[in-house]
């Protein structure tokens, strides 16, 4: 039958059942359209459209074919009767299901040749001039052309203002389209969402980027982009982190393939909620999707190198990047780091930093780790002057740095001895960060040591604790000043003991607590606990023995235990005076004499101004050796020495009347020796008249 009339009627009536939703009488329509013309491409298309609608795609596919071959038949039999809709019905079939856009557009200028007025296929145009032939200029005008023709379209306010936003990056005309669609279709969720995109991204208003995502969200609160995206914006910019995490498992329940959401969730675990195994889990499920995905894998092994302190697995994943993307510098930087930390192949990690910055010129960050490399890893000549070439070149990339101004400070302070520089460098690492301790710390180190301005030390070593109230080495500091110069020994020590809490295996803060607790406070037994920590800490810690040894000798009574204590200080520290002078000293009351005689000769080698030693080696070789010549000096050696020290004039005294058989000088000697202090019953009977 071949009623082309009839059948174009009938297709009519079929168009507008469709519109009106009307799917079943639409199909009913087309098909009698069929019948009144055999294989018209109207109706053709028409039930390729509407079984689409009611998802029979093997119909659909059927039609689809059927109707793009029957209607390049009817135009090459039917010139005369060809109109602008069979030229935009196979446009739109090559367009929707083939996606052959550019044959599509080639019927769509035809169907505008017949009928310049059709503002949809201007816009159908468009899309394709922007999207596939990039042609920015062709399909803004059609995009107004549209716009013209039918300024309420919204399909073409919409993707007008898209193509202004992301294509020629016009926000602020982008903004009034949007809006100009928002007033055809106020709750088109698609529009809100690219609207609030707008406003985050290129606008920079993130309250009225969050208020349109929610509208969005409550418009169709099954559209993941939205969640998504509002997500993000709650996450890194409004610091929401609860709904954040919400919004990104809704996301993922919508769209369980959409790996960005699992990345994201991933970031939230690890970086909100400290949560490692979780972030894991997640970044694993987005590689699962996307398993090249650059930045995912950086993400895991920043994880894995920072986090969870698993280099070796770190370094897998940055070699994994790097065969995927040999070029990425954040990947060749870390790689440096690993290099360092597990092989400590400095040269190596040297390569990396600079290939990273070959790449990259303007990256701070393998600059500042190369001068870190070269100031306190690799033994290479003119290391100190190359470290602080890096760190300067550095700075000049990242002037913020401040940790890169303590470092630079550090090498000035430690190596080259300009102290002037080195505080200058560290006052700019507070001034970029006040609330940086370590530049505190390093200034009050710098007041106290250099510039002997002890109590400006104090202020800044207190400000860098207020800021770092677990900052142990900055309690330590301020407690020995207190203790050395305020000479408040009770600030002194409550500063230890913070020190001391807040590191308490360090044998360096037990021995200083310790030590204030028996000069102090006098708590001996308290003290030797803390001695024998520091020594637990330490176990070669020879101050600390000698201070034990001392208590054990003077406390506890125990002559073997300090032995003990004093022999094995004297091992790790054989020049160590306090530790010789004890150790010969418990040696003489045990009558250990050739060996207190030894340690007291290398005593006085180590420092020959201190008159108990001189003594004490005279009174061996006087009552031990019976070398009295040698005696005498040691003696006089010792007055010499301190003239007000009762104990050499008595023993001289009993030398000189018991060997040399003089009374008269040994008078002289014992009655100096009891107007200085010296107490026995020979002395008392013999000047207590």
């Amino acid at each position: 039958m071949y009623d082309l009339t009839e059948s174009r009627r009938l297709y009519t009536l079929g168009k507008e059942e469709f519109t009106k939703k009307n799917d079943n009488s639409a199909k009913a329509f087309f098909e009698k359209s069929l019948e009144a013309y055999d294989n018209s491409p109207y109706a053709l298309y028409g039930l390729y459209k509407v079984y689409g609608v009611l998802a029979d795609y093997e119909q659909q596919e059927r039609y689809a074919n059927k109707a793009l071959n029957q209607s390049k038949k009817f135009i090459d039999s039917n010139p005369m009767d060809i109109d602008s809709e069979l030229y935009k019905n196979i446009g739109y079939i090559n367009d929707f299901y083939f996606k052959n856009h550019r044959e599509a557009l080639t019927y769509y200028e035809k169907a505008l040749e017949l009928d310049d007025k059709d503002y949809d296929t201007y816009e159908k145009s468009a899309l394709i001039y922007e999207e596939d032939f990039s042609d920015y200029k062709k399909a803004e005008k059609y995009y107004l052309k549209s716009i013209d023709l039918n300024p309420q379209y919204f399909r073409a306010l919409h993707n007008y203002a898209y193509f202004l936003q992301f294509k020629l990056k016009q926000f602020e005309n982008a903004l009034t389209y949007y809006e100009k669609a928002l007033v055809v279709m106020p709750n088109d969720y698609s529009t809100l969402n690219r609207l609030a995109y707008l406003y985050e991204t290129h606008l920079k208003d993130m309250t009225k980027a969050i208020d349109f995502y929610e509208r969005s969200i409550k418009e169709n609160d099954s559209y993941f982009l939205s969640l998504y995206n509002a997500s993000y914006l709650y996450q890194y910019h409004l610091d929401n982190h609860e709904k954040a995490k919400e919004y990104l498992e809704r996301s993922i329940k919508l769209n369980p393939n959409y790996h960005y959401s699992y990345e994201n969730l991933g970031s939230l675990y690890e970086i909100t909620y400290n949560d490692y195994e979780n972030a894991e889990y997640y970044y694993n499920q987005a590689l699962s999707i996307s398993p090249d995905s650059l930045e995912v894998l950086y993400k895991k092994a920043y994880l894995f190198h920072f986090k969870k302190n698993d280099l070796n697995t770190a370094e897998e994943l940055y070699n994994k990047i790097l065969d995927i993307n040999p070029n990425h510098v954040n990947s060749l930087n870390n790689m440096g780091l690993i290099s360092e930390g597990i092989y400590s192949d400095f040269h190596k990690a040297i390569e990396y930093y600079k290939k990273a910055v070959e790449l990259s010129p303007n990256f701070a960050k393998p600059l500042y780790n190369i001068a870190y490399v070269y100031h306190y890893k690799l033994d290479v000549p003119n290391r100190y002057e190359i470290a602080e070439e890096y760190y300067k070149k550095s700075l000049a990339l990242d002037p913020n740095s401040h940790f890169t101004y303590v470092d630079l400070g550090f090498l000035y302070e430690v190596i080259f001895k300009d102290y002037d520089k080195a505080y200058r460098y560290y006052q700019n690492s507070v001034e970029i960060n006040p609330d940086y301790s370590t530049g505190y710390y390093n200034i009050a180190y710098t007041l106290e040591k250099y510039f002997d301005d002890k109590d400006k030390a104090i202020e800044y070593y207190e400000k860098a604790i207020e800021l770092s109230p677990n900052y142990s080495e900055a309690y330590n500091s301020v407690g020995l000043l207190y203790e050395m110069h305020k000479g408040d020994m009770d600030k002194a020590l409550e500063f230890y003991k913070k020190a001391y809490e807040n590191s308490p295996t360090s044998y360096v803060y037990s021995f200083n607590v310790g030590y204030l607790t028996e000069k102090h406070l006098k708590d001996y037994a308290k003290a030797l606990e803390f001695y024998e920590k520091a020594l637990r800490y330490n176990p070669n810690y020879a101050d600390a023995y000698n201070n034990a040894g001392f208590l054990y000798e003077t406390f506890r009574k125990n002559i073997p235990q300090a032995i003990k204590y004093y022999k094995k200080g004297y091992e790790i520290a054989p020049n160590h005076k306090g530790i010789v002078y004890n150790y010969a000293y418990v040696n003489m009351i045990q009558k250990k004499y050739e060996e207190s005689y030894r340690l007291f000769s290398e005593y006085i080698n180590l420092r020959d101004d201190y008159a108990p030693a001189w003594y004490y080696k005279g009174y061996i070789e006087d009552i031990s050796f019976n070398q009295l010549e040698k005696a005498m000096e040691s003696y006089n050696k010792a007055i010499l020495l301190d003239v007000n020290y009762a104990d050499p004039y008595y023993s001289l005294g009993l030398l000189y009347k018991d060997a040399y058989k003089d009374d008269i000088k040994a008078d002289d000697y014992f009655q100096k020796a009891y107007q200085l202090g010296k107490s026995n019953a020979f002395l008392n009977a013999k000047f207590n008249k």
